[in-house]
């Protein structure tokens, strides 16, 4: 009896790294300009600011200088869950010739 339990504990946790190992392995895939426009507007950001790049699919790249926390938090929380990286740029400066 005590064998049988033990076999089914390992075979629990064996399916369990499993699962997490698979679930660690997701690709990144490029949003729609229509989706990232949502998380935009939900996320209180203006047209443009939130960009995922062709080259590096993995990275969402929020353009916002002075970015609120409930900003930054909304678009962090969004990427998390579309396994993606949040870049936070928080200005550019361009420098005359």
């Amino acid at each position: 009896m005590i064998r049988r339990w033990y076999r089914l504990g390992g075979f629990i946790a064996a399916s369990s790294l499993l699962a997490l190992a698979l679930s660690a392995c997701a690709t990144a895939r490029i949003h729609t300009e229509a989706e990232l426009a949502d998380v935009t507007r939900a996320c209180g950001l203006a047209a443009g600011e939130l960009i995922q790049d062709t080259e590096e699919p993995k990275i969402l790249f929020l353009i916002h200088p002075n970015a609120t926390p409930r900003e930054r938090v909304c678009t962090i929380r969004w990427a998390k869950r579309n396994h993606l990286h949040l870049a936070y740029v928080e200005g550019i400066e361009l420098k005359d010739k």
